[in-house]
């Protein structure tokens, strides 16, 4: 239901690209540092089964009023 819910929002809202969006770009340098992060994690913990089929997916949404 959530991911659903998710497809639809992006559907509906104009999702900045970042070759064209300093702000977008921003996003997904910080995402993938995070995801990085994450992963790192879970090998040091001997856990990669954790984030199996584990697909990143970062969004920047161009809406002013947030």
């Amino acid at each position: 239901m959530a991911t659903n819910e998710y497809k639809t929002f992006l559907s509906e809202n104009k999702v900045l690209s970042s070759g064209n969006s300093r702000e977008a770009a921003l996003v997904d340098r910080v995402g993938g540092r995070i995801a990085n992060a994450i992963s790192k994690y879970y090998d040091t913990q001997e856990n990669k089964s954790v984030l199996e089929g584990y697909k990143w997916e970062f969004n920047t949404i161009d809406d002013r009023r947030l």
